[in-house]
């Protein structure tokens, strides 16, 4: 979510027949009303794909359906106000800035475009600064955001060093703690680091953690930051970590690993941290659990789980906690379903919606 995660996992082109559901609105300081709204981006078309949330949970392209960007695009993330968005290009290793109408949600090239790493693939905008996960070149760039411009600084010492080749990366608030994933020599591996309002990332003391023999997705839970949980798609499960709040160190979750569909992917945790839902690559399905509030021990919600698209790989719950949105790069499409008391899963109305991309990121905003 998001956040994610990847957690990540924040991700068509024109109104779709069957969209079902009229228009909605929140407001935001100021009495502003605010059109709830979702934005999808993929490596194989240039552009923001950007949609109005119906009452429903469909998607409504808005009156201006894309946005340019640069080469690949691989992440987006927004700003709380509604006011600047910045897309990560894998393509063109930069970072584009966006200034966003917080009423319609169109959105306008500001700015050069910012260089990164190589082949950025995930985002997170915390208050004031920027975290970009680079894969090729195993860092984590950080930025000051201007409150003005939207502009964006590199932070001293930024780039900071990750593992090769990383995957997913959350952000726990409460703790300030990031938590990077990344494959490792016969199984995958969790980097912890304290990260400061300046956005100075300072990696935690001893090896990183032991998680699945593969490196999936993670998602962290956002009300106490308590729980951590990472995807093992070579095993067709889910491991649970419990995160000590003083130290950020990780310690396995009773019961863990929990067993999903085959080649689990991305995996989000609603905003109330109730419920865990993960995308199922090889099965093209959602596993959802519940989680124990003291505990963090996933127990799956009973049923058939429901199917998606093909090849699943990014999910995300809306801020209302009412809609799941699914990324379905093997049928360039998205999933939607609402999301019942104890995580039972709908699909709404005229699912899946077309993108004109394989979509890889999600994110929705309120």
């Amino acid at each position: 979510m998001k956040a994610m995660i990847l957690v990540a996992g924040v991700l068509a082109v024109a109104c779709f027949a069957g969209c079902g559901g009229g228009s909605t609105s929140t407001t935001i300081g100021g009495g502003l009303s605010v059109t709830p709204l979702a934005y999808v981006v993929g490596p194989t078309a240039n552009n923001v794909f950007a949609f109005q949330q119906t009452s429903a949970g469909g998607l409504k392209a808005l009156s201006t359906a894309t946005f340019a960007t640069g080469s690949s695009p691989s992440a987006f993330a927004a700003n709380t106000l509604k006011t600047f968005a910045y897309v990560t290009d894998a393509g063109s290793n930069d970072v584009r800035i966006f200034t966003m109408d917080p009423t319609t949600g169109l959105l306008t090239s500001t700015l050069s475009p910012v260089p990164t790493g190589t082949n950025p693939v995930a985002a997170i905008l915390a208050g004031n600064v920027l975290m970009v996960l680079n894969k090729g070149s195993a860092s984590i760039s950080t930025y000051l955001v201007d409150g003005t411009s939207g502009g964006l600084t590199p932070v001293a010492g930024s780039p900071f060093a990750t593992p090769a080749n990383p995957v997913a990366m959350v952000l726990t608030t409460k703790q300030n703690f990031v938590y990077v994933l990344a494959p490792g020599v016969g199984h995958a591996s969790v980097t912890g680091y304290a990260f400061s309002s300046s956005g100075v990332l300072t990696p935690f003391p001893g090896l990183p953690f032991t998680a699945g023999t593969a490196a999936g997705g993670m998602a962290i839970d956002l009300v106490g930051g308590r729980f951590l949980y990472v995807t093992d798609p070579a095993s067709n499960n889910v491991l649970g970590f419990s995160v000590q709040s003083a130290t950020g160190i990780l310690t396995p979750l009773p019961g863990s690993p929990f067993t999903t569909g085959t080649n689990p992917a991305g995996v989000a945790i609603d905003s109330s941290s109730a419920v865990l839902f993960v995308a199922n690559q090889g099965s093209n399905n959602i596993s959802a659990f519940t989680i124990g509030s003291s505990s963090g021990t996933l127990t799956p919600v009973f049923g058939t789980p429901p199917a998606t698209g093909t090849g699943p790989a990014f999910i995300t719950v809306d801020a209302t906690n009412e809609f799941l949105y699914v990324a379905n790069p093997g049928s360039s499409n998205i999933s939607a379903f609402t999301v019942s008391v104890g995580g039972a899963l709908t699909p709404v109305a005229g699912s899946p919606f077309s993108v004109g991309t394989t979509p890889v990121w999600i994110t929705t905003t309120h």
